[in-house]
């Protein structure tokens, strides 16, 4: 239709016709000749064979369409019935998907799935079109289902051709033992939302007790489940809506409010020095923690030295944070009852890892304290250690007032009591210390840097810099507390009392790490700043910003470079061994 709504083309809804791109299924492309491992020459014999194949108790019966991010091709998927009567013993209907260009040719039919359902949603990028799929045999009672564990229900990824591509198995079921009927289903999806940038994939999952959002991320060729989100003062989401323009911004609605959730992603990295400086790096992956110690072993995820299961698998931690050293493992959590409205798990692990080569477990993690706190909405938590070595956790929160809150729990007698908290603006940050003694910092929503226990300002970033991290540099006797912070590929340095500086414009990411800034930029470099010269260039500059800038300017050409791949990011850096670990794209 045009913007007038003026039909432009008008076609069935339902065709027996593949479409333009069907595949060829003659001679060496015929299934039947193709080999069919341990099932032999029965499977040969009948794969020319039609299977009526059915569709899922949970299917709505409604038509959905999506369309590609580039407007050239549009999916349609509708319960078809089958034409004649397939009998008792046989499915009376199956999801039929197929795809059309902007003209409204058919160009393509999607294979015939067991136990596909209505949620659909293509990729904007294109490559994927992502289906939900149910499994239940015959014992379900529902008959032409995918047959294959009781439980499993999975995310299937199509091509535009119709050709089935990989899938993700969800395991959103809450029950100890998987039901074979669907009466006793405790859950079902109901859509799935692409960001704009094909980076995160949503998915809305409605549970007996009450509704969520979960958000799933793709590297190495595995999908991780990051995050999940539950509705504010409702147990049910109305509506969920992604920004059509920027990928990390996403609106829920409930009948209780509306909500804007900005994402950015978090590298869970120990920053101590030597000789401490294992490298711990925490991967979360539903509800567990990736752990590997880098300076000790280089295991890629999804692969790890150790997994620490911290949660439910179907609902990964709010925020985790890591010790200097890599020793301690904080995590913060839903609790498992979704009736239970603002009810949260803090947990603190002490990791044991092993410090060097050798045989024997990589890490032997003890829970040294865990409880339920009662919190409205917690969103980042950081780890502190006072005196005789005791810990602490500090949580940023929302207050059910709205305003925001910076709340401190210690550890007692394997507990979480609540020890002190100071009030602070909504939707600010804390910044992460490479000390764990160090003063606490938070940065506003404006980019304001304060100090965290009495909220006095000691400095600004020009913008709201989601990455940041402090370190602290003895100049000419005096300690000088340098921060550095991250934001739309802008790298700022600042220091106590000072005003911010650009260093560089086209950063991709960055680490303190010993005594250097270490940065890589989308000129295919790693920069290695020595942050003596910074805190210098900084305490020169009396006479202003653009002093400063100047100063940067001029060490900048001075500093070692090294040239690395397109698109690498910096995961971690161990300064004993000198080494940069680096995530390729």
């Amino acid at each position: 239709m045009t913007t007038d709504f003026e039909a432009l083309h008008e076609k069935p809804l339902r065709t027996h016709e593949f479409g333009e791109d069907a595949q060829v299924n003659i001679n060496w492309g015929s299934k039947a000749t193709q080999f069919h491992g341990s099932l032999g020459k029965a499977a040969a014999a009948a794969a020319g064979q039609p299977t009526l194949v059915g569709s899922s108790p949970d299917d709505d019966g409604s038509v959905r369409i999506s369309w590609r991010g580039d407007a050239a091709f549009f999916v349609v998927s509708t319960l078809d019935p089958y034409d004649v009567e397939s009998g008792d013993g046989k499915p009376k209907q199956r999801r039929v998907v197929r795809v059309y260009d902007r003209d409204v040719s058919l160009q393509s039919t999607l294979e015939p799935t067991a136990g596909l359902e209505h949620p659909l949603a293509w990729r904007p990028s294109g490559n994927f079109i992502a289906i939900s799929q149910r499994f239940f045999g015959p014992d379900s009672g529902w008959l032409g289902g995918g047959v294959g564990r009781p439980g499993r229900h999975d995310i299937v990824f199509f091509e535009r051709n119709g050709l089935r591509r990989t899938e993700i198995e969800g395991g959103w079921s809450g029950l100890s033992n998987a039901p074979t009927s669907p009466a006793d289903w405790d859950y079902k999806i109901k859509e799935f939302f692409w960001s704009c940038d094909s980076n995160i994939l949503g998915v809305w999952v409605s549970y007996t007790g009450g509704d969520v959002f979960q958000l799933w991320t793709t590297g190495n060729w595995h999908w991780y489940l990051k995050l999940v989100l539950r509705p504010i003062g409702s147990s049910r989401f109305t509506s969920i809506y992604w920004h059509p323009e920027h990928g990390r911004t996403l609106f829920l609605a409930s009948s209780g409010c509306l909500r804007e959730y900005s994402f950015e992603y978090e590298t869970v990295a120990s920053l101590s020095g030597p000789p401490d400086d294992l490298g711990m790096l925490a991967v979360i992956d539903r509800g567990d923690a990736l752990l590997t110690p880098f300076r000790i072993q280089n295991v890629p995820p999804p692969s790890a030295s150790y997994k620490l299961s911290l949660s439910s698998r179907f609902s990964p931690p709010i925020h985790t944070a890591l010790s200097s050293s890599g020793e301690i493992l904080a995590a913060l959590s839903y609790k498992m009852d979704l009736d239970s409205e603002h009810g949260y798990s803090l947990s603190v692990w002490n990791l044991h890892p092993r410090k060097g080569p050798g045989r024997g477990k990589i890490m032997n993690p003890e829970l040294i304290g865990t409880s339920q706190v009662d919190l409205y909405l917690p969103t980042q938590i950081s780890l502190c250690q006072g005196a005789e070595c005791s810990w602490s956790v500090r949580v940023l929160h929302q207050l059910a007032e709205g305003d925001g809150e910076i709340a401190e729990f210690g550890i007692e007698k394997g507990e979480m009591k609540r020890i002190g908290g100071i009030k602070c603006e909504l939707n600010g940050q804390l910044i992460s210390t490479i000390v764990d003694s160090a003063p606490l910092l938070w940065q506003s929503r404006q980019g304001a840097i304060f100090e965290g226990e009495t909220l006095s300002k000691i400095s600004a970033f020009p913008e709201f810099c989601f990455s940041s991290q402090s370190v602290s540099v003895v100049l000419d006797g005096k300690i000088v507390h340098i921060i550095v912070g991250f934001a739309n590929t802008k790298l700022y340095v600042t220091a106590t009392g000072q005003k911010s500086v650009l260093v560089s414009p086209i950063v991709t990411s960055f680490i303190v790490s010993g005594t250097f800034l270490i940065y890589t930029t989308s000129a295919h470099e790693s920069v290695y700043a020595p942050l003596q010269e910074i805190a210098q260039a900084l305490a020169k500059s009396d006479e202003g910003e653009q002093d400063a800038t100047t100063q940067i300017a001029s060490c900048v050409a001075g500093w070692e470079k090294r040239r690395i791949e397109r698109g690498s990011r910096i995961v971690t850096a161990i300064p004993s061994a000198m080494n940069v670990v680096l995530q390729m794209p």
